[in-house]
C-alpha cells in the first residue's frame, strides 16, 4: 500500500518509455502519458484502499504488486480484492 501511494507517480515515466520503445516517439508522448496517468491514478487509489484494509489480510489488488520489479514485465492488471487469510 505504501509503495503504491509514494511511488505510483513512477508509472507515468515508465509507461511513456515503454510505449516509446514499442510504438515510437509520438505514441510514447501521447499514449504513454495517458496510460501512465491512468495507471498512476489507479495505483494511488488502490494504495489508499490497501492501507485501510491491510489488517484484513487481502491479497494484492494491482499486479505487478510494486512499480519497480526485479524482472521486466509488460502485463498489468487490477484484481478483485480477495482474502489471503482464512478466518
Amino acid at each position: 500500500g505504501l509503495s503504491n501511494v509514494f511511488l505510483g507517480w513512477l508509472e507515468i515515466g515508465k509507461n511513456m518509455i515503454r510505449v516509446n520503445n514499442e510504438e515510437g516517439d509520438v505514441s510514447g508522448i501521447t499514449k504513454g502519458l495517458g496510460v501512465g496517468l491512468w495507471r498512476f491514478a489507479v495505483r494511488e487509489t488502490v494504495g489508499v484502499v490497501e492501507l485501510v484494509t491491510f489488517p484484513f489480510g487481502w491479497a494484492p489488488i494491482v499486479e505487478p504488486e510494486y512499480v519497480i520489479q526485479p524482472a521486466y514485465t509488460t502485463t498489468w492488471r487490477v484484481n478483485r480484492p480477495g482474502f489471503r487469510k482464512r478466518y
